[in-house]
């Protein structure tokens, strides 16, 4: 429900009504609940060209530790939809943990080319990319971007981290 009222406030209703949301708040459980893999998996057989849908199946594969084929959709919907910031932020927060950093890299700063604005949600994922290649100047950068009060604990363990790593333990 928040999910959807933040995007009706945002387009409009009747937009908003068109656009299919995988977000954790349209299911019983949160992620990585197998209904988001059975509503994913249903979108895709409406439409296996959906790159969004298939950014939602890489990142509950990936959650679930089915890693190469979560290498592999994220692949597919890279292809299909290369300047999609979702997938982009998807591809980010996902690819450094499947062994490819410099490819979660050049997703990270594609995403906030195409987004400067994006989310704090969006930033955190895009700032794992930066870490993951240890490149902590820069996860610093994008991990303070994110206000401190919706900094998961994820991201603030990766921050404090990565100001260790850069020598800054003061401000961790």
């Amino acid at each position: 429900e928040s999910v959807r009222a933040v995007l009706e406030n945002a387009v409009g209703r009747e937009l908003a009504t068109r656009i299919p949301l995988f977000a954790g708040d349209i299911v019983p459980a949160k992620k990585p609940d197998p209904a988001i893999y059975q509503l994913t998996l249903a979108k895709l057989e409406l439409d296996p060209a959906d790159a969004d849908a298939r950014a939602g199946l890489a990142d509950y594969l990936g959650q679930k530790g089915r890693f190469a084929e979560s290498a592999a959709e994220l692949e597919r919907a890279l292809d299909l939809s290369p300047n999609n910031s979702p997938v982009l932020v998807v591809a980010a927060a996902n690819l450094g943990f499947l062994g490819e950093p410099e490819k979660a890299v050049a997703a990270a700063d594609k995403a906030l080319r195409l987004d400067p604005q994006m989310s704090p949600a969006s930033l955190g994922g895009v700032a794992w990319a930066y870490f993951l290649d240890r490149r902590f100047a820069r996860a610093v950068e994008v991990a303070q971007a994110i206000p401190e009060a919706s900094r998961r604990r994820g991201q603030q363990f990766m921050l404090a981290a990565s100001l260790a790593f850069l020598g800054r333990e003061g401000e961790a």
